[in-house]
């Protein structure tokens, strides 16, 4: 059966098939819940499979109790390569990381009163000391389908249609907040799990496709919402928006918000953004090599930087130059003549003296 008539009969099973209370439905409404997300998910392996590269910006703002936070991403990738380049600006995290199928760099930045210089960390590929949530192997299908960007979780489909619910909770559902068809009509979904009610709702009018979880329990309502919103570029469809909603009796308790701005789709890249010379480093930032060592400190094998000033109140290295031989040879040669012309002028000074010595002697005979 091709995808697209499983994708269409999906679709008419969606709409022919609405949940009912009855127990004796439930194998029914969890068989079309299966179908829907077998069919959302050819739709999404379809189109971000055709994403072999992408350079973009991602803006990431957290709203909650304890305020709010605002982080930004520059992230380029080449799949076929095996090459990312994942950059955070934010309160209290600048780092960069570059991963390539030889190694994995990661720049950290100096710590301002902790005296914690900024270094630049060379480990293996898959190190588990790559703590920056996408440093690992990356999957571009994590974008815009749930908050927890580039985490390197990965989830079968089978969990997704078989634990529904409990992915909600969690906020990781992955293949049932994407778009059926971006063309397709609008289609509203509602599946009850106790005193849960899930909805999934795609509306093109309003630019995606909504997940939303609501429970009623001792606390009250509690609503958990994530839209995400795509668009067509280059040919395959990739998300530009995406929402998570957390809020309880009607107040918000947690808001996450992703834009994300593409620059390019499917272009060549720029290779030179995953070499250590891109890295935007102060001058003299010390490179640590854990190849033989990932758990400890690293082996100090060079020097890089130079595209920022070293921060005050840090010790600057001294960047470490290569040697030049032709330099050093005429050094080596100046030095030598110094010496030649120093002994020429000792010897004449004795050789004069001696001939005075000489005179005075005659004269006195």
């Amino acid at each position: 059966m091709s995808r697209f008539l499983r994708l269409v009969l999906a679709l008419a099973a969606a709409v022919l098939v609405s949940p009912r209370g009855s127990k004796a439905l439930a194998d029914d409404v969890n068989n079309a819940d299966r179908d829907i997300a077998i069919a959302w998910s050819d739709f999404v392996y379809a189109n971000v499979d055709g994403c072999a590269t992408g350079t973009l910006k991602l803006s990431e703002s957290v709203a909650g109790t304890d305020g709010l936070t605002k982080r930004e991403y520059f992230i380029v990738f080449d799949r076929a390569q095996g090459l990312l380049r994942f950059d955070i600006k934010g309160p209290g995290l600048d780092s960069q990381c570059i991963v390539t199928p030889e190694q994995i760099i990661r720049a950290a930045p100096a710590i301002d009163g902790a005296g914690v210089t900024p270094i630049v960390s060379r480990l293996p590929p898959g190190s588990e000391r790559v703590i920056i949530k996408g440093c690992r192997p990356f999957d571009v299908r994590h974008l815009g389908v749930h908050p927890a960007l580039f985490s390197d979780l990965r989830i079968p489909f089978e969990d997704v249609v078989n634990s529904h619910l409990k992915l909600i909770n969690e906020s990781e559902i992955v293949v049932t907040q994407t778009p059926v068809l971006l063309q397709a009509e609008s289609t509203r979904r509602d599946t009850q799990f106790g005193e849960k009610t899930v909805t999934w709702d795609y509306d093109p009018m309003q630019g995606g496709m909504l997940t939303r979880m609501t429970d009623v329990g001792a606390g009250g309502r509690e609503e958990v919402e994530h839209r995400a919103w795509w668009e067509e570029r280059s040919g395959v469809w990739v998300p530009v928006r995406t929402t998570y909603t957390d809020s309880q009796n009607g107040k918000v308790l947690k808001r996450i918000e992703y834009t994300i701005s593409w620059d390019a789709v499917n272009e060549p890249v720029d290779e030179t953004l995953f070499t250590m010379e891109s890295l935007d480093v102060p001058v003299g930032t010390g490179i640590y090599n854990h190849f033989r060592d990932p758990g400890g400190d690293g082996v100090l094998e060079g020097y890089v930087g130079g595209k920022r000033p070293a921060p005050p109140g840090l010790p600057r290295p001294v960047k470490l130059e290569p040697r030049n031989n032709w330099r050093l040879s005429w050094t080596a040669l100046l030095f030598g003549f110094n010496i030649l012309v120093a002994s020429i002028f000792i010897m004449l000074i004795r050789w004069r003296k001696g001939e005075s010595q000489d005179e005075t002697v005659r004269e006195g005979e």
